[in-house]
């Protein structure tokens, strides 16, 4: 579908009151759109089960994972099941975890598992047993419980027993960037109170515009070049808004919270794609670095600092910290 059309329909739905959560609804439930997420977390999770392991060692199956904003199938939980020996969370603010996708993640599991469990040294029974009691059809928050994991579409949870100070990893792909500034605040809040101290994050943030995924003629940094009343025009509803953080702003924000962060380009901005030129960037993307214009996708893992950080101790709001 034509970005531009995708846009006009769904801007139309949020001027109507509900509007957001009928589009949700109809995406992910009445019409099955979000299948293709279940193979998109095979794909990602040995990624952050690889930054667990570095991170506990020989006792990375003895942490829990918390999935962030799991989207609407079972997959990533079926994934925890095998990369972990502890019970896991899973949580998604729009509620769209559905049953109907039960099937497609029960095959990924099949197909993908295998791989997993080497690499996460899984018991060598771990796969056949969850193959063997994962139906294709039912309620998956039912069958999600009976495999140990907790689903729930408030991520205040995180705050409550067992869950405070227990988690070991939490991770997400493709969804942090659509937190504004303050939503963002009150996260690590929550983030802070539900990890455990030597806890460690794993977070996948896309910097594209998100319009390039429908629509590859026009550049993937193409909102860079909006002023911020253009913006909000286009992409200021509840279901395209995108912080437009770059890479340097995500570094800052972790470590004005007290961790260390390492980055990895997922994406790189190759040659190929339709490039916009630095000129026509707006005046608060003047200033984007080299780094930040390269990478599309960039991984992102924060640890906290084991002494206290000076700068970590400014109280400083994002709003005067990062010019958005």
């Amino acid at each position: 579908m034509n970005w531009k059309l995708k846009s006009l329909i769904r801007r139309s739905l949020t001027a109507v009151p509900g509007g957001h959560h009928l589009y949700r609804w109809l995406t992910s439930k009445a019409f099955g759109m979000q299948a293709g997420m279940a193979t998109k977390w095979f794909r990602v999770i040995p990624n952050h089960v690889k930054v667990m392991q570095t991170h506990f060692g020989p006792q990375a199956r003895e942490a829990s994972m918390w999935c962030f904003n799991c989207g609407a199938t079972p997959a990533p939980a079926y994934a925890m099941a095998v990369a972990s020996d502890r019970p896991g969370l899973l949580t998604d603010r729009d509620n769209r975890m559905s049953g109907r996708y039960l099937e497609v993640s029960k095959r990924l599991l099949a197909e993908k598992g295998p791989e997993l469990a080497v690499q996460s040294s899984a018991p060598a029974d771990r796969v056949a047993s969850l193959l063997a009691k994962l139906p294709v059809c039912g309620d998956a928050h039912v069958v999600m419980k009976e495999i140990g994991m907790t689903y729930s579409s408030d991520h205040a949870i995180a705050m409550e027993a067992p869950w405070r100070g227990n988690i070991g990893l939490m991770f997400s792909t493709g969804n942090l960037e659509h937190f504004t500034p303050d939503e963002l605040e009150k996260w690590m809040a929550m983030v802070k109170q539900s990890m455990r101290p030597d806890g460690v994050l794993s977070h996948v943030m896309d910097h594209r515009d998100h319009r390039w995924h429908a629509d590859k003629t026009i550049s993937p940094l193409l909102q860079y070049t909006l002023s911020e009343e253009q913006f909000q025009q286009v992409m200021g509803n509840t279901l395209d808004y995108h912080n437009r953080w770059l890479r340097s702003d995500w570094v800052r924000f972790f470590e004005l919270h007290g961790y260390t962060v390492e980055t990895r380009t997922v994406i790189p901005n190759s040659p190929d794609l339709v490039q916009t030129d630095r000129q026509s960037l707006s005046p608060a993307y003047q200033g984007a670095t080299d780094s930040d214009l390269a990478s599309l996708v960039t991984h992102f893992v924060a640890r906290r600092q084991t002494a206290p950080d000076p700068c970590a101790a400014r109280s400083q709001s994002l709003g005067s910290v990062l010019a958005l």
